[in-house]
């Protein structure tokens, strides 16, 4: 019998977190169901699958030498557990230049291969 692995909302956005930062493309596409939706900031960056979620995050890694990211709020509602929101202080460094900006993020999970796994997930960078 296979385990069924139960991952929260706040475990998979913690998890995207982590693997964004770390720019393991195996270990974050599996976070995604196969159908997965990714809104960017960009009106440009929208992308329906795993081949245009890959590409989006290929373009996103593209921009920049690296990052941290700081979880500073995460909310959800106990009764719906499907969703969590939450905004993101992301540490970036394009150029060899330090950026500090505020990043919102929500994700709506959908269970696939016996696991909760990420089907709409939505990043932006506000304007300041």
């Amino acid at each position: 019998m296979k385990a069924v692995i139960r991952l929260s909302p706040r475990d998979l956005f913690e998890a995207f977190c982590k693997h964004y930062c770390t720019r393991d493309m195996k270990a974050i596409l599996s976070l995604f169901t196969k159908d997965a939706l990714l809104w960017g900031t960009g009106i440009d960056e929208i992308r329906r699958g795993l081949d245009e979620v890959e590409d989006q995050l290929n373009r996103d890694w593209s921009q920049s030498n690296s990052c941290t990211f700081t979880i500073e709020d995460l909310e959800t509602d106990q009764q719906d557990q499907n969703w969590i929101a939450g905004t993101v202080t992301a540490h970036v460094n394009i150029d060899d230049v330090s950026h500090t900006l505020m990043l919102r993020g929500t994700l709506i999970t959908k269970r696939e291969e016996g696991r909760n796994k990420i089907r709409f997930f939505h990043s932006s960078f506000p304007a300041a």
